[in-house]
């Protein structure tokens, strides 16, 4: 026997309502994954191109979109090493107790963290990749470094992350923006930063380009931070 769930929400891009009708057998075994991974719930949008992966862990899918693509997993078994895109649980009456869950995998970093923790889909994804001749990988030396790469990329990223937060947190303002002043009262060589803090207000300081310079882009930066490098003065938001 088979039981249908339909399943309504918001698309992640244009929060547009959408919804997509989910089968199960009668021991709640989800019949079409494939239909969850494609749709508007889960994703980055409308598939353009795809291919199976396997995974130890559930159904799974590299997809390409117009914007961007990675990996959905699509499981009834909660994993560990990420956190659901979607979940659902329900209770048929006379029928099964079913759940579902979708991961997503995004390609510019995500996509590691599941070849990471899942031979399977590491295996798999070096075979398709072998198979089209991409020339960044064809050994699974080559697949592992890469993989690596991009988790410590993602560590370090998270990391800077939660040292800006912290920063927010207790009432710093952060660099947000520069501009280089040619003219005027700043001289040619003068830098004014835009500083943010958590509520979004903003202040304005004037510095040397070898002052601003010295902390590199990316860093979280305070006034206080670039006072130790140079002289810091007072500006204007229409200098910004």
């Amino acid at each position: 026997m088979e039981y249908r769930l339909e399943v309504a929400g918001r698309t992640a891009g244009t929060y547009r309502q959408t919804r997509v009708t989910l089968k199960f057998d009668s021991a709640g075994e989800l019949l079409n994954a494939v239909a969850l991974a494609r749709s508007g719930l889960v994703g980055w949008g409308l598939w353009q191109q795809s291919h199976k992966v396997k995974s130890a862990f559930g159904k799974c899918w590299f997809c390409s979109t117009a914007g961007h693509g990675g990996f959905i997993l699509i499981t009834q078994t909660p994993i560990t090493f990420k956190d659901h895109a979607f979940e659902v649980h329900h209770l048929f009456a006379s029928g099964p107790s079913v759940v579902a869950y979708a991961y997503e995998f995004e390609e510019d970093c995500d996509w590691a963290i599941l070849l990471h923790n899942d031979p399977e889909a590491f295996n798999s994804e070096l075979a398709e990749r072998i198979k089209h001749n991409d020339g960044n990988i064809q050994t699974a030396t080559s697949l592992r470094d890469a993989v690596n790469k991009s988790l410590q990329w993602s560590k370090d990223y998270a990391e800077d992350r939660a040292i800006e937060q912290k920063l927010l947190d207790e009432g710093k303002f952060l660099r947000c923006s520069a501009r280089s002043k040619d003219t005027g009262i700043w001289g040619e060589d003068t830098v004014v930063v835009a500083f943010r803090n958590k509520d979004r207000q903003e202040l304005y300081r004037s510095m040397s380009k070898e002052t601003y310079h010295a902390i590199p882009y990316g860093v979280s930066a305070t006034i206080e931070d670039y006072s130790k490098f140079g002289k810091v003065e007072m500006a204007d938001e229409k200098d910004a």
